[in-house]
């Protein structure tokens, strides 16, 4: 897998934008703003470490950071997504998939994912819309950021 240093700026702006969503409304905050908001809003110490990488995880290695997608579909968390899928796939509404064209060509953001503490899996602490999309679409692969322990 190739990794591609990503800058904090940059990592900074994916976060305030896959936040809101909206493309045209991101472009009209001030850079004030958008630090105000990356702020109050993303507290954990990792996302100010200068050690984030981009680069396309194999699905089969994502683990679910989090318990619940919407409240609708439970997930098991610490384990992988793919260990679940039968389980959560028959739960998945089909309007939480994203299209096969935008996932197959990597026009969705990229997921924000964490190395594992087991080595060789990622915590997917933002994208599991993306992720449960690329299990529904039987993609091999997600694209990432990806925060590595120094």
């Amino acid at each position: 897998m190739n990794k591609s240093k990503v800058t904090l700026p940059e990592l900074h702006e994916h976060l305030v934008r896959t936040s809101f969503k909206d493309d045209a409304y991101v472009n009209t905050m001030s850079q004030e703003d958008k630090t105000k908001y990356f702020e109050d809003n993303f507290k954990e110490p990792e996302y100010r470490q200068d050690n984030w990488y981009t680069e396309s995880i194999p699905v089969a290695k994502l683990v679910v950071a989090h318990p619940e997608f919407r409240s609708e579909v439970p997930l098991i968390k610490e384990d992988t997504y793919v260990s679940q899928w039968q389980a959560i796939k028959a739960q998945l509404a089909p309007h939480w998939i994203l299209p096969y064209e935008v996932c197959a060509t990597n026009a969705y953001p990229p997921i924000v994912a964490r190395e594992d503490a087991r080595g060789g899996l990622y915590r997917v602490w933002d994208g599991q819309r993306r992720t449960l999309s690329c299990l529904w679409h039987e993609l091999a692969t997600v694209n990432a950021y990806v925060f590595l322990e120094p």
